[in-house]
Protein backbone atom coordinates (compact mmCIF):
# COMPACT_ATOMS: atom_id res chain seq x y z
CA UNK A 1 0.00 0.00 0.00
CA UNK A 2 1.18 3.71 -0.92
CA UNK A 3 0.69 6.52 1.51
CA UNK A 4 1.19 10.18 0.74
CA UNK A 5 0.10 12.52 3.53
CA UNK A 6 -0.22 16.00 3.37
CA UNK A 7 -1.69 19.21 5.24
CA UNK A 8 -4.95 21.14 4.13
CA UNK A 9 -6.11 24.00 6.58
CA UNK A 10 -4.98 21.89 9.85
CA UNK A 11 -6.35 18.80 8.48
CA UNK A 12 -4.21 16.15 7.83
CA UNK A 13 -4.74 13.98 4.50
CA UNK A 14 -3.47 10.69 4.23
CA UNK A 15 -3.93 9.54 0.29
CA UNK A 16 -3.91 5.68 0.45
CA UNK A 17 -3.05 3.22 -2.78
CA UNK A 18 -3.14 -0.26 -3.47
CA UNK A 19 -4.72 -3.00 -1.25
CA UNK A 20 -5.45 -2.36 2.46
CA UNK A 21 -5.18 -5.88 3.45
CA UNK A 22 -3.30 -8.68 6.08
CA UNK A 23 0.10 -8.13 5.80
CA UNK A 24 1.56 -4.61 4.84
CA UNK A 25 -1.32 -2.32 4.08
CA UNK A 26 -3.34 -2.79 7.27
CA UNK A 27 0.12 -2.22 9.10
CA UNK A 28 0.41 0.85 7.47
CA UNK A 29 -2.73 1.79 8.18
CA UNK A 30 -2.27 0.96 11.59
CA UNK A 31 1.41 2.88 12.04
CA UNK A 32 -0.07 6.21 10.30
CA UNK A 33 -2.99 6.80 12.49
CA UNK A 34 -0.53 6.07 15.46
CA UNK A 35 2.05 8.43 14.27
CA UNK A 36 -0.56 11.39 13.34
CA UNK A 37 -1.97 10.59 16.70
CA UNK A 38 1.44 10.98 18.72
CA UNK A 39 2.15 14.23 16.66
CA UNK A 40 -0.71 14.92 18.31
CA UNK A 41 -2.92 15.92 15.18
CA UNK A 42 -6.71 16.01 16.12
CA UNK A 43 -8.04 16.12 12.27
CA UNK A 44 -7.22 12.93 9.81
CA UNK A 45 -9.04 12.28 6.46
CA UNK A 46 -8.14 9.27 4.69
CA UNK A 47 -8.63 9.59 1.25
CA UNK A 48 -9.39 6.05 -0.27
CA UNK A 49 -9.60 6.75 -3.85
CA UNK A 50 -6.57 4.87 -4.90
CA UNK A 51 -7.63 1.71 -3.06
CA UNK A 52 -8.18 -1.30 -4.77
CA UNK A 53 -9.75 -3.77 -2.58
CA UNK A 54 -10.06 -4.36 1.24
CA UNK A 55 -9.97 -7.24 3.78
CA UNK A 56 -11.72 -8.18 6.98
CA UNK A 57 -7.94 -6.94 8.30
CA UNK A 58 -8.30 -3.63 6.59
CA UNK A 59 -12.00 -3.20 7.85
CA UNK A 60 -10.53 -3.73 11.08
CA UNK A 61 -7.78 -1.29 10.93
CA UNK A 62 -9.97 1.56 9.96
CA UNK A 63 -12.75 0.75 12.86
CA UNK A 64 -9.32 0.44 15.19
CA UNK A 65 -8.21 3.22 14.02
CA UNK A 66 -11.47 5.36 14.21
CA UNK A 67 -11.79 4.60 17.96
CA UNK A 68 -8.66 5.15 19.01
CA UNK A 69 -8.72 8.45 17.42
CA UNK A 70 -11.61 8.80 18.90
CA UNK A 71 -10.12 7.94 22.59
CA UNK A 72 -7.65 10.82 22.23
CA UNK A 73 -10.21 13.39 21.12
CA UNK A 74 -9.41 13.78 17.41
CA UNK A 75 -11.12 13.13 14.44
CA UNK A 76 -11.29 10.10 11.56
CA UNK A 77 -13.06 10.75 8.75
CA UNK A 78 -13.06 9.33 5.29
CA UNK A 79 -12.81 10.98 1.26
CA UNK A 80 -13.75 9.48 -1.96
CA UNK A 81 -14.19 5.60 -1.11
CA UNK A 82 -14.25 3.44 -4.24
CA UNK A 83 -17.69 1.54 -4.97
CA UNK A 84 -15.64 -2.09 -4.54
CA UNK A 85 -14.38 -0.74 -1.06
CA UNK A 86 -17.77 1.16 -0.45
CA UNK A 87 -19.78 -2.42 -1.08
CA UNK A 88 -17.32 -4.07 1.23
CA UNK A 89 -17.77 -0.99 4.25
CA UNK A 90 -21.33 -1.48 4.05
CA UNK A 91 -21.94 -5.47 3.93
CA UNK A 92 -19.49 -5.37 6.82
CA UNK A 93 -21.75 -2.57 8.32
CA UNK A 94 -18.49 -0.40 9.41
CA UNK A 95 -19.81 2.22 7.07
CA UNK A 96 -21.92 4.24 9.64
CA UNK A 97 -19.27 4.58 11.62
CA UNK A 98 -17.31 7.41 9.80
CA UNK A 99 -18.05 10.87 8.21
CA UNK A 100 -17.57 9.93 4.13
CA UNK A 101 -17.12 12.67 2.09
CA UNK A 102 -16.57 12.76 -1.94
CA UNK A 103 -15.56 16.30 -1.80
CA UNK A 104 -12.09 17.23 -0.78
CA UNK A 105 -12.97 20.70 0.50
CA UNK A 106 -16.45 19.99 2.13
CA UNK A 107 -14.51 17.02 4.35
CA UNK A 108 -11.62 19.66 5.53
CA UNK A 109 -14.23 22.14 6.24
CA UNK A 110 -16.41 20.01 8.09
CA UNK A 111 -14.08 19.56 10.69
CA UNK A 112 -14.08 23.45 11.60
CA UNK A 113 -17.57 22.85 12.44
CA UNK A 114 -18.32 23.37 16.27
CA UNK A 115 -14.36 23.61 17.22
CA UNK A 116 -14.00 27.24 16.93
CA UNK A 117 -16.20 28.01 19.33
CA UNK A 118 -15.99 24.99 21.24
CA UNK A 119 -19.52 24.06 20.93
CA UNK A 120 -21.87 21.56 19.02
CA UNK A 121 -22.35 22.50 15.38
CA UNK A 122 -25.75 23.45 14.69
Amino acid sequence: MEVKIRERDGVMIAALGGKLAAGAGDRQLHDLVDELLAENRKHILLDLSGVSGIDSSGVGELVAGYRVARELGAELKILQVPERVHHILSLTQVLPLFEVFDDESVAVASFGQGAAGGGAPP
